[in-house]
């Protein structure tokens, strides 16, 4: 039971890691290698548990990447103007209450405080 545990902890800091940065312009770029890592782990890995969670990471992170890319192709700036590559997140994401790793950081809290009360 208690490595169930820490595998979980595991996934679900890095999912409110990344939820941290799912609005950024270069969120693509950063998830790239870590999308990696995980399916490598998840083959190496014998326990189909651990490999649903993975699965299930896997799947927010790359629907959120698809979010970024999106919204990436309707900038009309240059990467050196760092002042409108600062105001991405708020302009393009005003539409949007919550990126699928933000939806999943909620529910990882949510789980949580139940687990606490």
């Amino acid at each position: 039971m208690l490595w169930n545990d820490i595998f979980k902890t595991a996934l679900d800091l890095s999912a409110e890691y990344l939820a941290v940065f799912s609005r950024d312009l270069a969120f693509p770029e950063m998830a790239y290698h870590y999308i990696r890592y995980l399916k490598r782990l998840s083959e190496s890995l014998r326990f189909i548990i651990y490999k649903m969670q993975i699965k299930e990471l896997i799947k927010a992170i790359a629907a959120n990447v698809d979010l970024v890319l999106t919204r990436r192709k309707t900038i009309a700036f240059a990467p050196r103007n760092t002042t409108a590559v600062m105001g991405f997140s708020d302009e393009a994401f005003s539409d949007v209450q919550d990126t699928p790793l933000e939806l999943v950081r909620n529910k990882i809290v949510r789980d949580r405080e139940q687990h606490v009360k």
